[in-house]
């Protein structure tokens, strides 16, 4: 994402540049972006959206997690995310 962001900015750039972050569902790739954004990725009224925790509504759907990144660290990181 950020080198994308990096090559919209070149010296010289003139035109507008778009820049779409594609998630693939149920990988880690969800886990890392809703760490990273300390928001969560729901499904509401059959679109994706960002929301925090506080947002969410009783018909979304929010499990959209793969699984945990195996022999990582990720076991020992605590970043109190899922807990507030």
């Amino acid at each position: 994402m950020a080198q994308a962001i990096g090559r919209s900015r070149r010296y010289g750039q003139l035109k507008h540049v778009h820049i779409y972050h594609v998630l693939a569902l149920k990988t880690v790739e969800v886990n890392i972006f809703e760490q990273r954004k300390k928001q969560y990725l729901a499904k509401r009224g059959g679109r994706f959206i960002i929301v925090q925790k506080s947002e969410i509504e009783k018909t979304d759907e929010v499990d959209w997690k793969g699984f945990p990144l195996e022999g990582s660290n990720s076991e020992s990181y605590q970043d109190d995310f899922d807990d507030k």
